[in-house]
């Protein structure tokens, strides 16, 4: 019985280890637009990214970048993952 109850409490703590990681290829849920700060107006071809911190062990975390990056398109509009706190890839 204690065999069990510690392989299963081991199986827990395993997967349990991938939730610190968050979705690191989160599907797109909501267009953003990117603009010029300056001029205010659209840009294209800017890639967007979010960082999470990864935990594969309880003591040891790295942070890690998002496995996908969100272009943005002509019209400057970008469809990202919701409830993430994205930034254009070279200014991370």
């Amino acid at each position: 019985m204690a065999k069990i109850l510690f392989l299963a409490v081991l199986l827990i703590l395993v997967n349990g280890c991938q939730i610190y990681t968050g979705n690191m290829n989160k599907a797109p849920t909501r267009w953003v637009t990117v603009l010029d700060a300056d001029t205010g107006a659209p840009i294209e071809g800017v890639a967007l990214g979010y960082y999470h911190t990864a935990k594969p062990y309880f003591i040891v975390s790295s942070v890690v970048g998002s496995c996908r990056t969100y272009a943005s398109g002509p019209d400057g509009r970008a469809y990202v993952p919701r409830n993430e706190h994205l930034k254009a890839v070279g200014a991370m």
